[in-house]
């Protein structure tokens, strides 16, 4: 027997574009209440160079006008043993609680990958902690996001003795040296200029 939730998931309908900046704001601020406990403004805190970038796709479910699901996508260059790679990066897969395990996620990440192909994309990279989801669109898993901290006695302990050492938060007029600094590793994904400062100043990010 279908349920009325059955009904309304069979009803949506996915568009894959960019979005104008009113409906930006607009999704975003439904997906700060499902991503992020309802702080409002969080993930464009958290990724402003991404979330900002004018080549950047939504795949988004609608039911009657609203938003149910969505991922989120663009092509980054990757460089690495001289060669570089275009990937499209998919990420911010989200469903309506109420409207889960009917398919929604899937059709959304399965319609951005075809559009981040159809743009060209040689390798697609799926963040999800529930890879089997995807494995029929043709995802495996491929590796672990390691996440690094460094305490302050760390610190402490490598400045002991140097006096010629100062570490602290990056001033302002250092942020030219530290772009060329990440631009000269032989593996890295390319940066617009001012990416690494929007980054640093991610909410909570220090």
């Amino acid at each position: 027997m279908r349920t009325a939730a059955d009904r309304e998931a069979g009803t949506a309908r996915v568009e894959t574009r960019p979005l104008a900046h009113g409906e930006r704001d607009a999704l975003l601020a439904w997906l700060d209440g499902g991503l992020r406990g309802g702080r409002a403004g969080r993930l464009l805190a958290e990724t402003p160079h991404a979330l900002s970038d004018a080549s950047a796709v939504h795949a988004v479910a609608r039911c009657a006008g609203r938003p149910v699901s969505h991922a989120f996508g663009r092509i980054v260059l990757v460089r690495a043993a001289g060669r570089s790679l275009r990937v499209g990066t998919i990420g911010l897969v989200y469903s309506d609680p109420a409207l889960r395990m009917r398919g929604l996620a899937r059709a959304c990440v399965g319609a951005l990958a075809d559009r981040l192909t159809a743009d060209g994309a040689q390798l697609l990279a799926l963040w999800s902690d529930r890879g089997g989801l995807y494995a029929s669109l043709g995802f495996r898993r491929a590796g672990t996001e390691w996440r690094w901290a460094i305490d302050a006695a760390t610190c402490r302990a490598a400045r002991a003795g140097a006096e010629a050492i100062d570490v602290g938060p990056p001033r302002a007029h250092e942020w030219t040296a530290l772009e060329a600094l990440y631009d000269a590793k032989p593996a890295r994904a390319d940066r617009a200029s001012g990416d690494l400062a929007r980054a640093a100043g991610a909410a909570e990010c220090a």
